[in-house]
């Protein structure tokens, strides 16, 4: 039998709860909201960041077609 048996697939209700339980007893009620803030943050943080890096691939890919386009155009007229 598995151990963690209990931690097996999508975890269900009983699970979140467990982690809740454990991570309230670890940190208590008053470090909560300020994990809570720091959490907001950084997921905050790492979609902007994440946003930026697509928007430079889409300007760097539109760069490059330019680029292709203006070679072409510069074959046709020779």
């Amino acid at each position: 039998m598995n151990i963690l048996g209990f931690f097996t697939g999508r975890p269900g209700w009983q699970e979140v709860l467990f982690i809740l339980v454990v991570v309230l007893l670890i940190f208590g009620p008053k470090q909560l909201p300020m994990i809570a803030r720091y959490l907001g943050r950084m997921v905050s943080e790492l979609k902007k960041g994440k946003d930026e890096f697509l928007d430079e691939l889409k300007k760097s890919d539109t760069d490059n077609h330019d680029t292709k386009n203006d070679k072409k155009d510069d074959k046709n007229e020779e």
